[in-house]
């Protein structure tokens, strides 16, 4: 990227999915997530663009490095002028069972899967174990993105224990 937003949290990984084999992917770009919730292309573009892909319908999957990834409830139509929000549950396969509700009506991806395997499992809290105490770093066990690793990141992995993600997306 050229220039970092000021209002950079970190950045996610967006796929678009065959809709007849949700498993296959098609394409994927990596895409820089703000401070509100809301994507931008790496060209610096709101949203994320995929201009190199053929009209047609997909799923989409967002994938963050430690939270539950997660894939749209429904393909969608691609090239689409409007907007596609996962803070909404209903657009999320297996809906308010795979994203946390962060405010009425808002949900957000669930954080806890640190070694990105698609389930909060006790491994993920080793994880948190190891990094716990870091400081200033860009680590997995910092489940809320504020550079640190302390008992605040472990009470936001605690509720999601035992969440399983979809399967086809699971690595």
């Amino acid at each position: 990227i050229n220039a970092i937003p000021e209002d950079m949290v970190d950045w996610v990984l967006v796929e678009l999915r065959d809709e007849n084999i949700p498993e296959n992917i098609v394409a994927q770009k990596a895409a820089l997530l703000l401070s509100d919730g809301n994507l931008q292309d790496i060209s610096g573009a709101n949203g994320v663009i995929f201009d190199q892909v053929a009209s047609g319908n997909y799923y989409l999957v967002l994938r963050h490095r430690n939270h539950l990834d997660v894939i749209s409830h429904q393909a969608i139509t691609l090239p689409n002028a409007g907007l596609f929000s996962f803070t909404d549950a209903n657009n999320v396969m297996l809906n308010e069972q795979q994203v946390k509700e962060v405010a009425p009506g808002i949900y957000a991806l669930a954080v806890g899967d640190f070694n990105a395997d698609g389930v909060v499992s006790v491994i993920d809290f080793n994880l948190y174990a190891v990094q716990a105490s870091a400081l200033n770093t860009y680590t997995d066990g910092d489940a809320n993105l504020d550079g640190n690793v302390t008992t605040t990141d472990f009470n936001l992995l605690l509720p999601n224990s035992s969440l399983i993600g979809i399967n086809y997306i699971r690595y």
